[in-house]
């Protein structure tokens, strides 16, 4: 029997940050996974849905050649497995050993595996974690039809549909409503809070519902789908509020659930209830794997962006201004705008903005988001300014121009000159000489 110092079984996000943890601690390490490395965020979620959006890009610009729906599935794929199959050699480089198979049975540090060839053998470890990820969350009252789709299912369509209803406009909706739309989709998005991405400052929802809505997405908030019933030509999805939508599918895209682990092991990523983002599974994987060593796990969740890659992106950071408001807090607020962005005005994406909220009296950093292009990049700057309690002031003028990170920056700039409740400040009159 093969006897590791940690076991992590699942490859995805948090069990290859865990693997990576536990070797830069010189543990001897061993992965064991269903599937090839990667996990949903390889397989079936980050990268192929990316790989789809960068397709649906090249046709909405209107690019020669743009690839057609078989193309791009065929494209995602490829991808999918390229980056599986450099994540396999990084592991074999740094020194983990690799299972594919099963994990089931465990008991006093030991794990029984069970291959894809249905050979069966044990491994035993000191620390086993497990790193199972999460599921698609799916309403009882969906009918089981292959017209209602989770992600798995869209990656899997054959050809495009003429109509389809989203459930749900977090993340996932929204991502997928920009894809079906820049394909020529007719696009319903269902949401039932009363703003699109409900989870983030309420001004990015509202951006980012605004310019769905210009490239032809409808867009229902407020309500929530109560009924979906099959007919021999689709589905009749009817909303709470009367509304009564006919679709060739339904997609809900209403996040995902952890996948249950019992008997008080360690687990770390999606299967610890946390939030569903890829960063914030790895950065709980090193926590974890700290902890288990003995150190002290050094963890900050506030400080980890999240992104929706729709058109236009929305990133965000930190606590948002109702949320700050909330809690008590005084709070200044910046915002500028694309359109005043030199790199925005010459490649013609001028939609959108920056938001940062600061601290009224000591001018720290309390969270950011940008709508707009490179937004997934250039939040970064906020995310280390909030980690190391850094003020907004500290994030002027520091992005190069021209460049799209340079709203970052204006905004910090304009937080400068408001007050607390948000008032623009007087300028001092001028002084007679």
């Amino acid at each position: 029997m093969d006897t590791f110092d940690i076991l992590i079984v699942g490859a995805g996000p948090a069990g290859l940050a865990a693997a990576r943890a536990a070797r830069r601690r010189g543990l001897r390490t061993a992965v064991v996974s269903r599937e090839a490395p990667g996990g949903t965020c390889v397989h079936r979620g980050c990268v192929p849905v990316k790989s789809l959006l960068a397709s649906a890009a090249a046709r909405r610009v209107g690019v020669a050649n743009a690839p057609d729906w078989q193309s791009a599935l065929a494209r995602a794929n490829e991808i999918a497995e390229s980056v599986s199959r450099g994540v396999a050699f990084e592991l074999a480089r740094i020194g983990v050993s690799f299972f594919l198979g099963e994990a089931f049975g465990v008991d006093s540090g030991q794990v029984r595996v069970e291959s894809a060839e249905a050979s069966t053998f044990e491994l035993s470890a000191r620390h086993i974690l497990f790193a199972v990820g999460s599921l698609p969350v799916r309403p009882g009252f969906l009918p089981e039809t292959k017209r209602v789709l989770d992600v798995d299912g869209v990656l899997r369509l054959p050809s495009l549909p003429r109509r389809i209803v989203i459930l749900g406009g977090g993340a996932i909706g929204c991502e997928f409503a920009s894809i079906f739309a820049d394909f020529g989709v007719e696009t319903f998005l269902v949401e039932r809070e009363a703003h699109l991405l409900p989870n983030i400052d309420r001004d990015c929802g509202v951006a980012l519902a605004g310019a769905l809505a210009r490239r032809g997405v409808r867009i229902v908030t407020g309500t929530v789908v109560d009924a979906v019933r099959e007919g021999e030509d689709g589905l009749r999805v009817t909303t709470a509020d009367g509304q009564s939508i006919e679709a060739d599918f339904l997609l809900s895209a209403l996040g995902r659930r952890s996948v249950p682990v019992t008997g008080g092991y360690c687990v770390c990523g999606d299967a610890a209830d946390s939030v569903r983002l890829a960063t914030w599974a790895e950065a709980s994987a090193e926590a974890v794997v700290a902890a288990l060593c003995g150190e002290e796990p050094v963890f900050a969740g506030d400080a980890i962006p999240a992104c929706v890659f729709s058109y236009p992106e929305v990133a965000t950071v930190g606590v948002s201004e109702v949320a700050a408001r909330a809690r008590g807090m005084s709070v200044r607020i910046g915002k500028a705008f694309f359109r005043a962005n030199v790199r925005a005005a010459a490649v013609g994406e001028t939609g959108g903005f920056a938001k940062v909220v600061a601290d009224a009296e000591t001018g720290r950093l309390l969270g950011a988001s940008i709508v707009g292009p490179g937004a997934s990049d250039s939040i970064a700057a906020a995310a280390i300014a909030l980690k190391h309690g850094l003020p907004a002031d500290s994030l002027a003028g520091v992005f190069t121009h021209p460049s799209f990170g340079e709203i970052l920056s204006a905004a910090c700039v304009d937080a400068r000159v408001l007050t607390a409740d948000g008032k623009r400040r007087k300028r001092p009159s001028a002084v007679k000489r």
